[in-house]
């Protein structure tokens, strides 16, 4: 049984990683697109599709994260609808039973998944972060280079002023991605901060598995004693039936009878 449910978790685990990674296909299937309709160059389009792929990643282990969450907290609330509505004393023993083993199976599952959940993507979001530190560090030195070339004596004036306002306006649109990218970065780094706190968590998921521990224990002691009572109700059954049997009555006279005499 043990082998066959560590055999579960892991397909629970692929199928949670397939729902997410759909979920996530969905929700950038826009973005993808609109990169391949772009014109970019290749060097510029290589390093956006890395962008959005990177995302696409930090994304998708949340997303599994969030959805093994939710399927732990949802299973385990229908199991107690069932047992609730469930009346005969078999059955709701066996259902409670089959609860707490849940339960702990699922409790088992998330404690592994969280201490082993790694945010795929987040390195590679650090690189490109870094890549465009640098090339927004050039763009700047380009705008003073421009800046100065725009203000030599042999420039016309109205153009020479076109230029520089063109200059400082970028500069102001440069300012802003600049701290859009650190921003970004800022978000990718909370989130780690948040997976810090759903690990903080684990003690209390301990804590869940072992009281189903003990109640899976408690019912399994239950089920013996309804199986040993009802094992003794089938043998005193058994019993009382032998009582009511007769044997034929075997006299003299039968015997002779039976001997053809």
């Amino acid at each position: 049984m043990r082998t066959e449910l560590l055999g579960l978790h892991q397909r629970m685990r692929t199928i949670i990683e397939e729902i997410a990674q759909r979920i996530e296909d969905a929700k950038f299937r826009d973005a993808e697109t609109a990169l391949e309709g772009m014109g970019m160059g290749y060097n510029e389009a290589r390093r956006a599709a890395s962008l959005v792929r990177a995302d696409k990643q930090i994304h998708t282990s949340y997303q599994a994260l969030r959805i093994t969450v939710e399927f732990f907290s949802g299973l385990n609330q229908m199991v107690l609808a069932r047992v609730e509505q469930e009346t005969a004393p078999g059955r709701q023993s066996d259902m409670m039973l089959g609860n707490a083993i849940l339960i702990f199976e699922l409790t088992e599952f998330v404690i592994r998944y969280i201490e082993t959940f790694a945010v795929r993507g987040a390195d590679h979001v650090e690189s490109l972060h870094a890549d465009a530190k640098r090339r927004i560090a050039g763009l700047h030195a380009q705008q003073e280079k421009l800046a100065e070339q725009a203000r030599q004596p042999d420039i016309i004036e109205s153009t020479r002023q076109q230029t520089l306002v063109d200059i400082e306006n970028r500069r102001s649109a440069i300012d802003e991605l600049d701290r859009e990218w650190d921003n970004y970065l800022g978000e990718i780094e909370g989130l780690d901060s948040s997976v810090d706190q759903i690990r903080a968590k684990l003690p209390t998921l301990r804590l869940i598995q072992e009281n189903a521990r003990v109640q899976i224990g408690l019912l399994q002691l239950v089920a013996l004693l309804r199986f040993l009572r009802q094992s003794s109700d089938t043998i005193q059954g058994t019993v009382d039936a032998l009582q009511g049997f007769q044997l034929a009555p075997l006299s003299s006279a039968r015997v002779r009878r039976l001997l053809g005499l």
